[in-house]
């Protein structure tokens, strides 16, 4: 059998954004594809949204994240 967890976050704050240091020895690579949710929090940008999923692209310098999912009215997918 084969598990995956996942752990996020959302803090409200006030001031600059905090310096984020890259793990060492992360491969981007390792995300590259369509991940679909099976869990989430109250997102504002999914609000409505059915079969939502993100699509992971790792380039030189950073990750490229493409959300879709589709809207009940008109039934359309949208990102």
């Amino acid at each position: 059998a084969v598990s995956f967890s996942c752990v996020t976050a959302q803090r409200i704050s006030t001031g600059g954004c905090p310096v984020v240091v890259v793990k060492a020895g992360f491969d981007a690579s390792q995300y590259d594809g369509v991940w679909y949710e099976i869990e989430k929090n109250t997102a504002v940008f999914e609000a409505g949204l059915k079969c939502y999923q993100a699509n992971y692209t790792a380039e030189k310098d950073n990750i490229r994240v493409v959300n879709t999912g589709v809207s009940p009215l008109p039934g359309k997918k949208v990102s």
